[in-house]
Formats: C-alpha cells, structure tokens, sequence
C-alpha cells in the first residue's frame, strides 16, 4: 500500500479509527497524528491503561516500537511532536 497515491488517506483513516477505538471501548484518552500516539492518563491508571492499548494495537496485528526512546513511561512533563507539554502545577493532576 505505501508508495501509492491513496497510502496517507488510507492510514490516517486507520490511526483516527484506531483512537477512536481506544476511547470508546477503553476510555483512553489518546491524540493521534499519523503513526504517533500521544496518551494521556491519572497516574493511577497509567500502567493498565498502557497494557491494554498496546493489546488493542497487537489485537489488530499492529507492531509497537518497544524500545525506550520510542515507549517512555508517563510523566507530567513529555514531548509530543516536539512540543514539551507540562502538567505540573495544573489542576488536570489533582484528584476529585
């Protein structure tokens, strides 16, 4: 598929479909752009929210970069798509 004409259309509908998936079935918060995912989770639920959509993506026949700079573990400072997003000192980290 990838080199033809319709091969970005076509895996940008899979990656959005995808999200889609992970939010409705799992409630996992994701941004996708392209094959980049970026997830958001409560420190509480991280660890299992991060198990289960690596075995949704595996479930679909799909193979995660598992290596560490590629799979980097949840923090309240990352970078996404060269922008440094930092949650410290936000009330998105506070429990209600």
């Amino acid at each position: 598929m990838f080199g033809q004409t319709a091969a970005v259309y076509s895996f940008l509908r899979f990656s959005t479909a995808l999200a889609s998936l992970l939010a409705k079935l799992l409630d996992i918060i994701v941004v996708e752009f392209f094959d980049d995912f970026t997830q958001l989770e409560s420190e509480e639920t991280a660890e299992s929210a991060q198990e289960a959509l690596e075995c949704l993506i595996g479930m679909l026949g799909w193979e995660l970069a598992t290596d560490d700079k590629k799979r980097k573990k949840f923090d309240t400072q990352f970078t996404a798509l060269g922008l440094v997003v930092d949650l410290k000192g936000t009330n998105l980290l506070e429990h209600s």
